[in-house]
């Protein structure tokens, strides 16, 4: 079974949004610096212009800096999905896993990964005092303990978590794992 590679996308699902807002908040800042004769420094003007500037872009730049590398934000194989970030990989191999299940959070949407309970425990027992916290956090908001964000991806999130179940079905039934 080949492996599915999915990337963020620059300016598909929610990120716009984030982008639209930044580009507000530069308009916001220019209409203050011309507005009031104690913000026109030119050192004021250019680093508030580079702060917001970066922050308009930076969704898109890590979007193309992704594809640059050639490094997907999720690769589902056959016996495993890995998850990539800018500084953090999750890895979740489909013999701990029970499900995939699709979770929405206001306007994001998320794909909660349902542990099998001997995973679940070693994961809770695992973690640092803060790390269980936060997944005692997670179980009460969405059921699980950890998911994968699906908003701003090349796939839908829909059609995402179906390939994920679809693979962890196929995974299941030629290695008779649970």
């Amino acid at each position: 079974m080949n492996e599915v590679r999915i990337y963020h996308t620059p300016w598909g699902g929610k990120i716009w949004w984030a982008v639209l807002l930044s580009l507000g908040f530069v308009g916001l800042y220019m209409w203050l610096i011309i507005d009031d004769p104690a913000l026109r420094g030119d050192w004021m003007f250019w680093c508030g212009l580079l702060f917001f500037g970066i922050m308009a872009l930076f969704f898109p730049l890590v979007a193309l800096w992704e594809r640059l590398l050639g490094r997907p934000a999720i690769v589902v194989m056959a016996d495993k999905v890995v998850c990539t970030a800018l500084w953090k990989r999750s890895e979740y191999r489909f013999d701990e896993v029970m499900r995939f299940k699709m979770t929405q959070m206001g306007v994001q949407e998320f794909i909660s990964v349902h542990f099998v309970n001997r995973e679940e425990q070693r994961k809770l027992q695992d973690a640092s005092r803060m790390g269980r916290a936060v997944r005692r956090l997670n179980i009460g908001m969405v059921g699980a303990q950890e998911s994968i964000a699906a908003s701003g991806l090349t796939m839908k999130p829909q059609a995402l978590c179906d390939l994920l179940n679809e693979r962890l079905d196929n995974y299941k039934q030629n290695y008779g794992k649970t």
